[in-house]
């Protein structure tokens, strides 16, 4: 998918590159190599001996993403005060959909199946490529899966339907292969399938009716798949980022390119339909250690660094990162846990603020700064040491703390701006140099820092401001001007730096 820049804005900026790499590391962006055309992700190394000595205080900023987890427990947490609630990291109850089972549709005697004592790992999403069809009966998706039946039995010479699972584009959903449902319902085993090779015996199959090479499912199909998957995961106990699509294991263009892209908002929304709104950290200047809520404690580097957290990977969780000021340098983790960086990407200069989003769709967070010189955003769609912006839009006054955020539900993080002066959120929704804001909400009080995230597992990121007087976050779930707070949480110390991140 395009990046979404306004026509005629990509533009080279000029920015110092720097060195192309420090101490061997690799890119870290999770590029996918292919072999026999099958795509794997592929993981960078780990340096034992990266330096990153430096005492500098980092800037006051935060970073829109989603977060999801667990109530307050772990290693590094035990001092800090706390209060607020969150769901807790067991899997919240997932009510049921009405799933159609196979004597409802008409589906014929199986031949041999075997039922696995084990449990799934993960989902693997696919498509029909078949018909978009504009008939969203009942009748029609039992035609459907009549029809994807015979094909598996009768060409392919299968004992069943391949896949555990259909989904119409009505929004029905059926099981497609006996016992399927049984299995899920008591959460507990599951049926063989055949619907990718050497993942039959490990993930749930779903077939979407249609074809998504360019055209998206209807929305109630995606929100019923949502609803499923959900379903799935809690009766597992599978987490979100267990969701992938077909390609991710065969070499195969299922489930279309359209619909492969949304694979990473679907764990979005499957996380959230599960319970998991977004989750506050907090970086510790002093010491160079992130407080993860839900999560514990992770230290990467030295003190004094200004702390980040992004999706580097696109495994659908936020890892910690940290900018050197010195040196414009970004150090970025795959994991959450402490120790070295596994990638080091010099991007900016001197001054310049660094923030992070997914600024192209592609579900892969990549750096950015700020420039408060000339208010100007310089944003890159890959995580490389190139040194060149792929878009540079100008907003904001002198002054302002910059911001990101998927504000409006859709997959592109689109950038904003906080005015301390006013205590104000200026959003946008295309990233462009109109200057014009979408939208002005004012919250807070003076000595508030910005902190912006997906609180309420909606799809929108919502604002919210940390106050360092109280040691409090207060969360927004609509960016309005009400301004009344949705939820308080005490958390952290007085020098305390506000982060948000999917921590699990």
């Amino acid at each position: 998918m395009p990046p979404r820049w306004a026509a005629g804005s990509r533009q080279p900026t000029g920015l110092s590159a720097g060195a192309a790499y420090d101490a061997g590391l690799r890119p870290l962006r999770n590029k996918r190599i292919t072999r026999n055309g099958t795509r794997f992700p592929l993981r960078c190394p780990r340096n034992e001996g990266l330096d990153m000595n430096n005492l500098y205080r980092p800037l006051n900023l935060s970073r829109r993403t989603l977060l999801r987890g667990s109530a307050i427990a772990g290693a590094g947490l035990a001092g800090l005060p706390f209060s607020g609630a969150f769901a807790s990291g067991a899997a919240a109850a997932v009510a049921a959909p009405s799933i159609i089972a196979c004597p409802t549709w008409g589906a014929r005697a199986p031949g041999p199946l075997d039922v696995l004592t084990r449990n799934p790992d993960k989902i693997l999403i696919h498509h029909t490529a078949g018909p978009n069809s504009t008939d969203y009966s009942a009748a029609h998706a039992h035609a459907v899966a009549r029809s994807i039946q015979n094909h598996h039995m009768d060409v392919n010479g299968w004992t069943d339907s391949g896949q555990h699972f259909t989904v119409s584009r009505g929004g029905h959903v059926l099981e497609a292969r006996h016992h399927s449902l049984p299995r899920l319902q008591a959460g507990s085993g599951m049926v063989f399938g055949s619907h990718c090779p050497d993942q039959n015996d490990q993930a749930i199959g779903i077939e979407n009716e249609g074809t998504y090479t360019t055209a998206a499912p209807t929305a109630a199909q995606y929100n019923s798949l949502v609803q499923l998957c959900a379903y799935i995961c809690a009766q597992y106990g599978l987490p979100a980022t267990a969701i992938f699509g077909h390609r991710d294991y065969r070499a195969t263009a299922c489930p279309g390119d359209r619909f492969y892209g949304m694979i990473p908002q679907l764990r979005a929304d499957v996380a959230a339909r599960m319970g998991g709104g977004d989750r506050v950290g907090l970086y510790r200047p002093g010491t160079g250690t992130f407080f993860l809520e839900g999560l514990g404690s992770a230290r990467l580097g030295d003190a004094g660094l200004v702390p980040i957290a992004g999706d580097w990977n696109r495994d659908g969780v936020d890892s910690i990162g940290v900018y050197k000021k010195d040196n414009q340098t970004f150090y970025l983790k795959n994991s959450n846990t402490s120790g070295v960086a596994d990638g080091a990407f010099r991007f900016g200069n001197e001054g310049d603020i660094p923030l992070v989003g997914d600024w192209d769709g592609d579900g892969y967070d990549t750096i950015a700064v700020y420039r408060p010189d000339n208010q100007t955003f310089y944003l890159k769609n890959r995580n490389d040491n190139s040194g060149e912006a792929d878009g540079a839009f100008r907003f904001g006054s002198k002054g302002d703390i910059p911001l990101a955020g998927n504000w409006d539900g859709d997959q592109y993080d689109t950038i904003g701006v906080y005015r301390p002066d006013n205590q104000t959120f200026y959003l946008k929704n295309r990233n462009d140099n109109s200057g014009e804001a979408d939208g002005a909400f004012r919250f807070g009080n003076k000595g508030d820092l910005p902190v912006v995230g997906n609180w309420d597992g909606d799809a929108y990121d919502t604002i919210g401001v940390y106050r360092p007087g109280t040691q409090s976050f207060y969360l927004k779930n609509r960016n309005d001007n009400s301004g009344e707070a949705d939820i308080v949480i005490r958390f952290g110390e007085r020098d305390d730096l506000p982060i948000s991140g999917r921590w699990r």
